[in-house]
């Protein structure tokens, strides 16, 4: 009686394995929620009806990838997408980004990676969803050498900075008589920092003072 049993659950347990492999491999479309460590995956079928969702350790994307016939996969266009875009093409999928403003409309319920993951797999499949490009290695280095801050750049931003700390104690300075105003740093004028507060606190209950 106990073998027939451990038959028969092993018996569904096969059938739904197989119904699991059998829906996996009917994927046409794929939603990726990128993350930093694990990453949610929400997949449909050409009917469109749900095929997986699956949460995905960083380490085992592209291995489960690999496993899934060609398909498009849509994400949210991030510093990252770029990165996993290019990878997935290698493997087969017609990737696309998309705008996060773009894909927020499709979120039915509360924001979690599911749900996510979810809306970007309905935002992808639209025929009128506008995409971003993907960039090349290539081009994302150039970028990134575009943003590095030059000299000139680099003492404008100093100076922006030195404006914003010289001037209330120049305000402060003025009201007392003195109207050179030095910068070495904050921690070489920190007795200078408190003597200012000091003297701004005086300044303000000067009157309660001096009743």
């Amino acid at each position: 009686m106990a073998w027939t049993t451990w038959l028969a659950m092993f018996a569904m347990w096969a059938g739904r394995h197989n119904h699991h492999q059998e829906s996996v491999m009917s994927v046409t479309t794929i939603g990726l929620d990128l993350a930093k460590s694990v990453f949610q995956a929400h997949g449909v079928d050409a009917a469109g009806y749900l095929a997986l969702k699956r949460r995905i350790r960083r380490p085992d994307l592209l291995a489960f990838f690999e496993a899934l016939p060609p398909s498009l996969v849509g994400m949210e266009a991030c510093s990252s997408a770029h990165h996993w875009a290019r990878e997935l093409i290698e493997l087969g999928h017609d990737v696309r980004l998309i705008p996060p403003q773009y894909a927020k409309p499709y979120v039915n319920r509360n924001k979690t990676d599911a749900a996510d993951a979810e809306s970007i797999c309905e935002a992808v499949g639209r025929p009128n969803m506008r995409f971003v490009p993907i960039k090349s290695r290539e081009s994302q280095g150039l970028l990134t050498l575009h943003r590095v801050p030059t000299d000139d750049e680099i003492n404008r931003i100093i100076a922006m900075v030195r404006a914003k700390v010289e001037h209330p104690f120049r305000v402060l300075k003025r009201q007392f008589g003195r109207v050179k105003t030095r910068y070495r740093g904050l921690p070489k004028n920190r007795a200078q920092l408190f003597t200012l507060f000091a003297l701004g606190n005086l300044f303000l209950v000067r009157r309660r003072l001096m009743t």
